[in-house]
């Protein structure tokens, strides 16, 4: 959340203008809350993104607050299971000029996924981190324009030339600038050299444009940390180097069949050598078109390996291999590719565009059949990167057998982003490409032989759902569900007994004299009805979001849309319609624990009722209690002449709400408040164990929905309280200021202490109701809400519970009266 308050202060009436232009974010959930638990924190979101979107959004905004200010969000990857991945992404928030959102999987010299806390001191992270708040911060340049800051940035987080050792030195090639010793190759020729063909310090090779009609990519892989590769134009004989500039590299990781051990650093390790890596770089058609000549310059010291090698090609441009684009039959079938050993080049590339969305993981197999199983002619194990372009997500898999692949691509609860005309050109899911020897299988072999594994020969791919990884996700993202859903349902539990008249009172005993009663009419007679209205929800918030979504503006523009909130913030936040079977999933998932925690508890509690009985029996307690069950219970319920008030309960609660009010956060009284009700609804298990009356049946129902409904949200207060006594344990005794609010559990607290007078009275208010039609549609009301919004309103679910309850108690104590 660091990232949060920093941009907060930037917003504050007292932060000193212009100090600021630059803010590196560690695993900051920038986008939307991680968990949705107190208004206070949803109120700072809303301000603050509030700000940025309509600053980079409005095209006449004369604001300078954010005009210099550059917003970088480095983000932990999938090893990071505190907060999603997901949120840190800041394409809802500023354009690709003013921030970065990069990846520790992405980064050279780090290329690993960081957990929450480890990102703090990763090793390999705070180098790359510190080079470039070396540079950004260089006294000879005090004022860099924010385009400057931004490319040194990337060229640290990006590119990884600022990696101590493995940066490059111009002065190297100063020397073969003015007199190379050069080898000049064929036009368009592919090269694969070693280290004895390395001494060469300038391979130059022509690019006439009569040579070929066809469109070519260049593409150079190299061990070699110290190269340069020149476009040129002119002729090399005349012009030599002096009309040409240098082509960006990138770093990636080596690839090895059998790689080296290599020992963890030592307390005394003075220096942490970098891992190795290999040198990547790429033109493209449109560049190599508008030149002459190519000039390769290679540097090699003493130390340098006997195992360096450089391989290059010139690959006619097409688009790579495209999968399967429907979702539902991509997640439910997968795919498999296969490339021909004829096929193989130095750079392969598959674009997933049915991997849409950062819930779904899939398991993929990289297999090696015929003439591809050798290692004898490769130079190096295959590598592969996933990379969703859009939002800078990339992962490297050196010598690659199997991996999982996912992307954190997700816009949901935010504004939708139009794409521009740079945009389009980016497809759809997300890319893999693979960096393959194509020696690998050209190894030969006898005309029987290559018969026989001619359908097994070349690489295959396969791409399946992967259950596990998926759960995972889908858990780390939409947890609050697990609150929302069981929640709702037990409101339209609790909803469905105030349904209930006098004459149909008979009835409803009966079926509630099992556990789970209420629960099995849900599921007969309302489930269909609840599973109608999530389909129809998620179908409307399908259509608006992906109708509101289409189209596009310029590429320097940064234009967001804003769908209506009641649309946006529905169930999990998503276009895509499949989902719906994710809500149901939710759903059944939730009738499932609900009975489960139900069956326990109840059997638990009724356990210890009996050894209750059996160790503390009463004589004098059971046989008033049999005079007291022979009498009508009607007659009992209007004659009683038991006192109404609860002075012990009502003493201790008083005290509970002024230490509320004065020190203690309102979620302590809240599971102080779970803990009575506990109590109760022992005691009325216990009484139900010792007479058999319906009525007591039916107060035992009604008191275990509301424990459930007690203690399913006590997550809410939980996290609270635990802040608050790890402030206690390290010596900061201040009270939280908006925490002291004994009116959040006003409701709570009522209705634990009219179920306390119904204990200790022998009689039931909620009989006294009758039919209620308000109290019924109000809960089933509260209910829907927390289905449909719960998941990121979660602390709306508890004050609206808690207005219910207020509104209960208030009908309770006019039928007493």
């Amino acid at each position: 959340m660091g990232g949060i308050v920093a941009r907060k202060s930037v917003t504050l009436d007292n932060h000193p203008r212009d100090t600021i232009n630059t803010i590196i974010s560690l695993s900051s959930p920038h986008s939307i809350p991680p968990l949705t638990f107190d208004n206070r924190i949803e109120a700072v979101y809303d301000d603050v993104n509030k700000l940025w979107r309509e600053h980079y959004s409005s095209q006449s905004n004369t604001s300078t607050l954010l005009k210099d200010m550059i917003l970088v969000s480095i983000s932990g990857g999938s090893s990071d299971t505190t907060i999603s991945s997901d949120s840190s992404s800041l394409t809802s928030l500023a354009p690709s000029n003013s921030s970065l959102t990069i990846f520790t999987t992405g980064i050279p010299g780090v290329w690993t996924p960081i957990d929450h806390l480890a990102i703090m001191w990763c090793n390999q992270l705070t180098r790359v981190i510190a080079n470039a708040l070396l540079d950004i911060t260089d006294p000879r340049i005090p004022n860099q324009v924010k385009k400057d800051r931004l490319n040194i940035l990337k060229k640290h987080l990006i590119l990884g030339h600022g990696i101590s050792s493995l940066d490059d030195d111009d002065d190297l090639f100063k020397s073969q600038d003015s007199d190379p010793a050069y080898h000049l190759h064929p036009p368009y020729q592919s090269l694969r050299l070693t280290k004895p063909d390395l001494d060469v310090d300038t391979h130059i090779i022509p690019l006439p444009s009569s040579f070929s009609e066809e469109e070519y990519e260049f593409n150079l892989l190299s061990s070699l940390v110290r190269l340069k590769v020149l476009v040129c134009n002119g002729t090399f004989e005349i012009d030599a180097l002096r009309s040409c500039h240098s082509i960006h590299s990138q770093f990636i990781p080596r690839s090895q069949f059998n790689p080296p051990f290599v020992s963890q650093p030592g307390p005394n390790d003075q220096l942490v050598e970098p891992a190795p890596v290999n040198n990547f770089i790429q033109i493209h058609k449109s560049q190599l078109s508008r030149s002459n000549f190519l000039a390769i310059q290679v540097y090699q010291s003493s130390g340098d390996d006997d195992d360096q090698f450089l391989i290059s090609e010139f690959k006619k441009a097409t688009t790579p291999i495209l999968t399967s684009s429907s979702f539902l039959k991509f997640s439910l079938f997968g795919q498999s590719i296969r490339l021909h050993h004829a096929q193989i080049k130095l750079v392969n590339q598959i674009q997933v565009r049915g991997l849409k969305s950062s819930l779904i993981a899939y398991q993929l197999k990289f297999s090696r059949g015929g003439k591809c199983r050798t290692n004898e002619n490769s130079l190096f194990a295959p590598l592969m990167k996933r990379a969703s372009e859009s939002i800078g997500d990339i992962k490297y898999f050196p010598n690659i057998k199997e991996a999982v692949l996912y992307t954190h691509l997700s816009n949901a609860y935010t504004p939708t982003r139009r794409k521009s005309t740079d945009d389009d050109q980016i497809e759809d899911g997300v890319g893999l490409t693979f960096w393959i020897d194509p020696l690998l299988c050209s190894t030969p072999k006898h005309e029987e032989e290559e018969e026989e594994e001619e359908e097994e020969s070349g690489i295959k791919i396969e791409i399946k759902l992967d259950i596990n990884h998926t759960l995972k996700r889908i858990i780390l993202r939409y947890r609050t569900g697990l609150i929302s859903f069981p929640v709702g349902l037990l409101s339209i539990i609790l909803g469905s007994q105030f349904s209930t008249t006098t004459n149909n009172d008979r009835k409803l005993t009966t079926k509630t004299r099992r556990v789970g009663g209420i629960l099995s009419k849900l599921v007969t007679e309302d489930l269909v009805k609840i599973l109608a209205i999530i389909g129809i929800a998620q179908t409307i918030q399908s259509i608006v979001l992906q109708r509101m979504g289409s189209g596009s503006t310029s590429s320097e523009g940064f234009q967001l849309v804003y769908p209506p909130r009641f649309i946006s913030d529905l169930l999990l936040g998503l276009d895509q319609f499949e989902f719906i079977l994710l809500d149901w999933c939710f759903i059944f998932l939730s009738i499932g624990w609900i009975h489960f925690l139900c069956i326990c508890l109840h059997l638990l509690l009724r356990a210890i009722a009996h050894l209750w009985i059996r160790v503390s029996p009463s004589s004098s307690s059971s046989s008033s209690m049999e005079k007291l069950d022979r009498i009508p219970f009607s007659y009992r319920s209007r004659s009683s002449t038991t006192p109404l008030i609860d002075y012990q309960t009502l003493v201790f609660l008083l005290i509970l709400a002024i230490f509320i009010t004065s020190y203690a956060p309102y979620h302590f009284g809240f599971l102080i408040l779970t803990t009575i009700q506990l109590v109760t609804t022992f005691q009325y298990i216990l009484l139900d164990i010792r007479s058999r009356i319906n009525e007591r049946k039916r107060m035992v129902e009604y008191n275990l929905t509301v424990l459930l409904i007690m203690i399913w949200i006590s997550p809410i207060s939980i996290t609270t309280c635990l802040v608050w006594l790890r402030n206690l344990q390290e010596g900061w005794y201040a009270p939280f200021p908006d925490g002291r609010n004994v009116f959040k559990v006003i409701g709570f607290m009522g209705l634990v202490y009219l179920n306390r007078i119904d204990y200790r009275s022998r009689k039931s208010k909620i009989s006294l109701l009758g039919n209620s039609r308000i109290l019924e549609w109000m809960f089933k009301v509260i209910g829907l809400f927390s289905i449909l919004y719960g998941i990121r309103y979660t602390f709306k679910v508890f004050e609206f519970l808690n207005l219910g309850f207020m509104f209960l108690c208030l009908m309770m104590c006019y039928f007493i009266k």
